[in-house]
């Protein structure tokens, strides 16, 4: 692992924003780094990009140090090492306490990444085309927006210490948070079918991503929630939900989206208590809208159509 020796820092400005220049040591080379960065309220820094992208094994510094003051690395802002295609291994301090979208991603030659406990959040596709194999979640972590093995050139291998984890995983490597209320990710390895616990209210984004082994699922009656969960699933011909009243319920993110995203709406089929849902006035999003009137939610049944007229909540 490569290690870091702070050399000099440029004083960071009152502004917002600031650039800082940080000479690291590796062996018997120099090289120096221009680091964006941003204040933080409540102290420490977002490390927003580096310049030139970092290659082979890399530690990211715990804090950056002036003439006067230190300053905490505490955030990894959305793509700031996106497209690092020479970077191999990385790791990342315990004063990191998010993680955001994209962050690692098109990284195309890392295999290895180091999380150490501190890390309280992850966001959405961190690691997309990335060579990563298996990643360990410290038992801080809190939140994911979503299923981080999203994208990611080989089938990601979660771990989790279930005792200590804010999250827990079934046999079969579903991952759910701890009451099981959410279901964040499902390994692309998953093959055949999956039966989703009654307990499960939200499935995230991109829980299914790529499970195109998969060839049946059923969505109980529990799930109030799902967030374009299930693209690139294309084992799956068909989506079954339980029972209209349920659909009512239902809220598709974004807001009209088919389920198995847009560029494959065409050619999967949703089915509503055996009947297969064609099209509402709101798109594919959950066809009751709080505070409206009524829908009109049309099915194909055999060879007809047929329109049901739902009275929505208030």
């Amino acid at each position: 692992m490569k290690k870091l020796l702070l050399l000099f820092c440029a004083v960071l400005s009152a502004s917002a924003m600031a650039r800082i220049i940080v000479a690291t040591t590796n062996v018997d080379t120099v090289d120096t780094y221009e680091w964006e960065v941003e204040d933080l309220p409540g102290g420490g820094v977002e490390i927003r990009g580096i310049d030139p992208k970092p290659v082979l094994e890399f530690e990211i510094p715990a804090a950056f140090i002036s003439a006067d003051a230190t300053y905490p690395v505490k955030r990894i802002a959305a793509g700031a090492f996106a497209n690092s295609i020479g970077l191999t291994s990385i790791k990342v301090p315990p004063t990191v306490e998010s993680i955001g979208d994209f962050a690692f991603s098109n990284c195309t030659s890392l295999a290895e990444i180091k999380l150490e406990y501190g890390i309280r959040s992850i966001g959405l596709r961190p690691f997309v085309n990335t060579m990563l194999t298996t990643i360990d979640l410290p038992d801080s972590l809190l939140e994911m927006k979503g299923n981080i093995a999203a994208g990611c050139v080989n089938d990601l291998t979660i771990n989790i210490n279930e005792e200590e984890s804010h999250f827990t995983m079934s046999d079969d490597g579903v991952l759910y948070n701890k009451d099981m209320t959410r279901l964040y990710s499902c390994p692309v390895r998953q093959e055949g079918t999956i039966k989703i616990p009654d307990t499960v209210e939200e499935i995230m984004p991109d829980a299914f991503f790529g499970c195109f082994r998969l060839s049946y699922l059923t969505i109980p009656s529990s799930v109030t929630s799902i967030n374009s969960a299930f693209a690139g699933c294309s084992g799956i011909s068909s989506l079954y939900i339980e029972s209209l009243a349920d659909w009512c319920g239902v809220a598709l993110a974004p807001p009209g989206a088919h389920p198995f995203g847009a560029s494959e709406a065409a050619t999967r089929r949703l089915f509503v208590n055996g009947e297969e849902v064609l099209n509402n006035e709101k798109g594919f999003n959950g066809p009751c809208v709080p505070n409206s009137r009524t829908v009109k939610v049309h099915f194909r049944k055999g060879k007809n159509v047929i329109t049901h007229k739902i009275m929505c909540p208030p």
